[in-house]
């Protein structure tokens, strides 16, 4: 082998090896490089999971801080420049459940279902400003499984569902306005019952415990038993309306038994605002927080079951026949 082919392949040899050598040069670079990326990256997610979390607790604090139906939008930037927060508040509707139109295949759809033995309050009102205060609503109500006695008469007047209005007074003090209502109408989405402040075609009147003073300077109860619901709400403010399931599963036709009556013995019920009216508050609140810190985004979101002051508020006086 003369000395030209032996310089020949020492230096194919050489770039052979700084071949190798660059491409495991490469390759850790950018194995370094994603180790980065993938830090940077961690460390955005971990900033931006804080920053939602910071927003839903400034959400909270402001539901707190303000009347039903209190809604908001905010969006504000941290210490650091580069992350930010922004939470938004949802709290009202013009009717209840409030349903995207996606959501609504059949008439049963738009309504919401009251279990057996289930209470729920929905305050009337959105603030303290007189234009805060809803003075006419409607709620449409059935029941789907049938009623009957004995003998399998149907009887469509057995109540069904308690509902109470109560609210405040121009002196100060809480007064209550309850009734029962019956199935009546039926048990179809698309012919409910119905009662509200709409005389023309709902239940619009109910019984009121009127304070009055006795001779002797006492405070005293009388009923009136055809009292205006709208009457009621004109003369109150901060006035929070409770519906019960109060069925009979006893009376629910059928050979089920008493767990399965049970199950099916749920009223659905939907309430639309009068015209003019401020919306609806809605009995839970929706809260859907962010955080940003650079490229990343991080979303938290949250429902809150509102307060419904029960059972220290939610009562109605009653008397026995003597």
């Amino acid at each position: 082998m003369n000395k030209k082919s032996h310089n020949g392949s020492a230096l194919l040899i050489a770039l052979i090896v700084m071949g190798i050598l660059m491409t495991l040069s490469l390759g850790v670079s950018s194995l370094l490089v994603g180790t980065l990326r993938d830090s940077r990256m961690l460390l955005e997610k971990t900033r931006a999971w804080y920053a939602a979390e910071s927003a839903m607790e400034q959400a909270l604090l402001a539901i707190s801080e303000n009347p039903p139906g209190f809604e908001n939008e905010k969006r504000e930037a941290l210490d650091d420049a580069n992350t930010q927060y922004a939470y938004k508040i949802l709290a009202t509707a013009a009717t209840i459940p409030a349903k995207k139109p996606y959501e609504i295949q059949t008439d049963a759809d738009r309504y919401a279902v009251l279990h057996l033995n289930e209470s729920i309050t929905i305050p009337l009102f959105r603030g303290t400003a007189p234009e805060d205060q809803v003075k006419k609503f409607r709620v449409d109500y059935y029941l789907e499984p049938k009623l009957q006695l004995q003998g399998a008469f149907v009887d469509t007047d057995m109540d069904i569902l308690r509902w109470k209005i109560f609210g405040i007074s121009a002196d100060g003090k809480m007064e209550v306005i309850n009734e029962f209502l019956p199935a009546n109408q039926g048990n179809l989405a698309s012919n409910p019952t119905c009662f509200g402040t709409d005389a023309s075609a709902c239940y619009a009147h109910a019984k009121f415990y009127k304070r009055r003073l006795a001779p002797d300077g006492a405070t005293e109860f009388f009923i009136e038993n055809e009292y205006p619901i709208e009457t009621f709400l004109s003369e109150h403010t901060q006035n929070f309306l409770a519906l019960t399931n109060v069925v009979n599963t006893d009376l629910i036709a059928g050979s089920l038994s008493t767990a399965e009556k049970q199950r099916v013995a749920n009223i659905r019920y939907r309430v639309t605002e009068g015209a003019n009216q401020p919306r609806l508050t809605l009995p839970s609140i929706k809260i859907s927080a962010d955080g940003f810190s650079g490229e990343t985004k991080q979303s938290l979101d949250l429902e809150v079951k509102r307060e419904t002051f029960l059972p220290v508020f939610n009562y109605a006086l009653y008397r026995t026949a003597e």
